[in-house]
């Protein structure tokens, strides 16, 4: 996740992004900064930090900003999906890995059961890793389906 987003800090009144980071170990800073060197400045609640990966999600920056124009949270909901995105495809990456491996371990196992007495370990076990490869391949399924929902979730966001 190099160029991924996963905080920032963001105006509440304008929803203006001011500053965002892409490392995980900058977030207290940013938590930080919001605290002791904005609020000082500009005054305390002005500005908001805002992460990803955490427990609060897009409902809770709504109702901390300090304008109800939906287009406020605009930048924020792009940068949000853009890290969902990036979530998903490298957990996509691994379950492919996880199936690769698991067509390679059948393979190794096939070759000591080869022949025809020992026909009946060969089906056993190709029973057992059938219905392991067919649990991966929904998980593969199902992450394509979630990539691709927020890809047509962030170009609408993107159109307006």
């Amino acid at each position: 996740m190099s160029n991924i987003v996963v905080a920032g800090i963001i105006n509440r009144k304008t929803g203006e992004i001011v500053e965002t980071t892409t490392k995980v170990s900058e977030k207290t800073a940013i938590r930080l900064k919001v605290r002791d060197e904005l609020g000082c400045k500009h005054g305390r609640g002005d500005y908001m930090g805002f992460e990803f990966n955490s427990l609060c999600n897009m409902s809770y920056y709504k109702r901390n900003m300090l304008t109800d124009d939906p287009s406020a949270l605009l930048e924020l909901q792009k940068l949000n999906i853009k890290y969902q995105i990036d979530k998903t495809k490298t957990a996509l990456d691994r379950s492919k890995q996880e199936q690769a491996f698991i067509d390679e371990t059948f393979n190794s196992i096939a070759i000591l059961f080869k022949g025809e007495e020992h026909k009946a370990q060969l089906e056993l076990v190709s029973e057992l890793f059938d219905d392991k490869e067919k649990e991966q391949s929904e998980i593969i399924k199902s992450q394509h389906s979630q990539l691709t929902f927020l890809k047509t979730k962030l170009d609408s966001l993107s159109a307006k």
